[in-house]
């Protein structure tokens, strides 16, 4: 902070003792103007006066200074694996899936191989062949498939298979073709959170509101699931769901079971899940 500096007038000196006092008063003016500079410095800073920023403490007594910054953080987006512990669906932010169904396999009469080739094969072969020409059941370089056998593996008495679609609807569209219990699924789609109303009500995973238009206007490209179950879940569906990215609203009443996993619900209305 500048001050003004005093300017004092030379008196003629006419005896020692007023020389004296002459040193005196000037030497209590210096410190009291520097009493005065130091005084308006400090509370000056205090109430953010002429302070460039103001600062605050945190528990532990360290310093934090609140950003000015205004760009909007360069920040890499996170992957998450898929998890598997029992019938799980996994949605990446392309909109592809991977899906995992997990089954008992107790019976005697049970058999691995005779289920892929008698059944799971030609399901898939049909399906391919039906909607994209190409009656191929695994994945191949430059073929595209609307849903492919990732792996069928046994341990213990469950079987778990893995299947990779191309899209949220040929998931449900290959679904419903070989299990009757998908047939009032009707909703499932991956987009961008700018396609979605502004006005839709989520929640974070403390339950507290999430402004829609602040996501859409941060910056960074967000993805909603939409999905639509028309009633209750398939039998048989866990209604888990985990995304490559981490979660970061859901509509009301979808349970976190992770950073990027919830659980959906019995429900004639869409649900709703946006992650990043």
């Amino acid at each position: 902070m500048a001050t003004k500096k005093k300017t004092v007038r030379k008196r003629p000196v006419t005896s020692s003792s007023n020389t004296g006092k002459t040193i005196f008063i000037v030497a209590m003016a210096v410190i009291a103007i520097v009493a005065i500079v130091i005084a308006a410095v400090f509370f000056g800073r205090k109430s953010g006066g002429d302070s460039d920023a103001t600062t605050a403490t945190d528990e532990s007594g360290n310093i934090i200074v609140p950003s000015t910054a205004t760009a909007v953080e360069d920040v890499q987006a996170e992957n998450y694996s898929f998890v598997i512990n029992d019938t799980s669906v996994f949605v990446r932010r392309d909109g592809t899936i991977l899906s995992a169904d997990v089954d008992s396999f107790t019976e005697e009469y049970y058999d691995k191989d005779e289920f892929e080739k008698e059944w799971l094969v030609p399901e898939v072969q049909e399906y391919n062949n039906n909607k994209y020409k190409v009656p191929e059941a695994y994945a191949a370089d430059g073929v595209r498939l609307g849903t492919a056998i990732n792996s069928l593996t046994l341990t213990g008495s469950a079987l778990v298979l893995q299947m990779d679609y191309a899209t949220p609807e040929d998931y449900l569209a290959f679904n419903k073709q070989v299990n009757m219990y998908f047939s009032n699924w009707n909703t499932f789609t991956v987009c961008e959170l700018n396609a979605i109303d502004s006005s839709l009500k989520l929640f974070d995973a403390s339950g507290n509101p999430v402004d829609v238009a602040q996501l859409k206007n941060s910056g960074r490209t967000y993805h909603v699931a939409v999905i639509g179950f028309g009633g209750t879940l398939p039998t048989g569906f866990s209604g888990r769901f985990q995304f490559e990215g981490k979660v970061m609203a859901t509509s009301e009443g979808i349970s976190f079971t992770s950073d990027n996993g919830v659980r959906l619900y019995d429900s004639g209305n869409l649900q709703y899940v946006v992650f990043w």
